[in-house]
């Protein structure tokens, strides 16, 4: 597992490393992004918050040569436009938390594309 996940997840859920790591070694099936989406989102509660997958607002319209085309958020328009509230985001095959607008353990650019993001409450 890498320490992205890990670290999200400590981040995300308020939860130190330690706790972090033990409950992704007893609850996760696989050692992948998918099984760690799983994870969060069919637990009934982690330390008493709970991801839910945020579904609207997350493209962009653009015009190119006069035809509207839909974009994922880029990671800097997600901060901005998602700027209260906790958030883990799935960056290519990592993850990381924004929590009121700021990003914490981002090891890309802002202009990395958002493929999902899980509201955490």
């Amino acid at each position: 597992m890498t320490n992205n996940y890990i670290n999200a997840l400590a981040t995300a859920f308020d939860l130190n490393e330690g706790v972090a790591h033990e409950l992704v070694r007893e609850k996760l099936t696989a050692n992948n992004l998918t099984s760690f989406l799983d994870m969060i989102t069919t637990q009934d509660s982690i330390n008493g918050k709970v991801a839910t997958e945020v579904t609207e607002g997350m493209t962009t319209q653009y015009k190119v040569y006069g035809e509207v085309k839909q974009r994922l958020l880029r990671v800097s328009t997600f901060v901005q436009k998602f700027n209260q509230g906790t958030y883990l985001i799935v960056i290519g095959n990592d993850t990381s938390t924004v929590i009121d607008g700021t990003v914490v353990g981002l090891t890309t650019s802002g202009k990395a594309l958002v493929k999902r993001a899980y509201k955490v409450g």
